[in-house]
C-alpha cells in the first residue's frame, strides 16, 4: 500500500480550502476564540463567540453543499453563506451565553437542527434515496475517520509536551493542553472531515457499495440497541 506523499496531502487540504472557506473560517474563529476564552480574567464575549462560531461549521457546510447540489453560481452561493453568518452574527448579539439554563437548552437545540441539516439540506426535494443514503454514509465514515485521525495527533502531541515537562524541565503550562486540543477538535478534525464529503452528489445514486463493517454494527449493535431503548419506552 502506498502512502501519501507530503506534497499530495497538501494539494488535497488546499481543495478542501478552495471547495469549503466558509466552513475553515468559522472552525479557526471558533478555536481561536476559544484560545482567548480561556485566558484567565477574559471577557465573556468571547466564550460566547466560541460557541456562535461553532454553529457556523455545519450551517457553512450545509449552505456550501446545498449550493453545490443545485449548482449555483459561486456569486449567489456566497451571498447565501454571508447571509447565514449574517443570522449567526444577530444570534452572537441576542444570545446571553450558555451559562442561563434555557439559553443552553436553545443552543443545543439549534446546534441539533444545523447538523442534521447537513444530512438532508442537499437532497431536500430530491428523490434518490440511494444517493442520500450513500452521501451520509460517506459522513458518518468520514466522521469517526476525522475523530480518529485528529484524536491520535491530539495524544501525540501531549505526550511530546509532556516529555519536554517531565524529561527536559521545560515548563508547560495545563491552559496548553486545552487550547491545543481546541486547535486539533474544531480546525484539523473539521479539516479531515470536509475531506471525505463527496463531490459529485448526484453520481452516488449509482453506488451500491455497503461495507461489511458498517453492516455488522449497525445489525449487531445499532438494531439492539434500538430495540431495547424502544422496548423500555414501551414499558414506561
Amino acid at each position: 500500500m502506498r502512502f501519501p506523499s507530503i506534497a499530495t496531502l497538501v494539494e488535497q487540504a488546499a481543495s478542501v480550502l478552495r471547495r469549503f472557506p466558509w466552513t475553515l473560517a468559522a472552525a479557526t474563529v471558533a478555536a481561536a476564540a476559544g484560545i482567548v476564552a480561556s485566558k484567565t480574567a477574559a471577557d465573556e464575549r468571547w466564550a460566547r463567540l466560541a460557541f456562535v462560531a461553532a454553529l457556523g461549521l455545519p450551517l457553512t457546510l450545509a449552505l456550501a453543499l446545498l449550493g453545490e447540489s443545485r449548482r449555483w453560481a459561486p456569486g449567489r452561493q456566497n451571498i447565501v453563506l454571508a447571509g447565514g453568518v449574517a443570522g449567526l452574527t444577530a444570534f452572537f448579539l441576542a444570545w446571553r451565553g450558555i451559562e442561563v439554563s434555557y439559553e443552553a437548552i436553545r443552543y443545543f437545540l439549534l446546534s441539533a437542527a444545523l447538523h442534521l441539516s447537513v444530512a438532508f439540506l442537499p437532497f431536500l426535494g430530491a428523490a434518490d434515496s440511494l444517493a442520500f443514503w450513500q452521501y451520509n454514509r460517506r459522513l458518518f465514515l468520514g466522521f469517526l475517520r476525522a475523530v480518529v485521525f485528529s484524536g491520535v495527533l491530539f495524544v501525540g502531541l501531549a505526550i511530546a509536551l509532556g516529555a519536554l515537562d517531565k524529561l527536559f524541565g521545560i515548563h508547560v503550562a495545563g491552559e496548553t493542553y486545552f487550547q491545543i486540543w481546541l486547535i486539533v477538535a474544531f480546525v484539523v478534525n473539521t479539516w479531515i472531515f470536509l475531506a471525505a464529503v463527496p463531490r459529485d452528489l448526484a453520481a452516488l445514486g449509482r453506488d451500491t457499495e455497503y461495507p461489511r463493517g458498517l453492516k455488522v454494527f449497525a445489525q449487531y449493535v445499532l438494531t439492539p440497541l434500538a430495540s431495547g431503548v424502544g422496548c423500555c419506552g414501551w414499558n414506561v
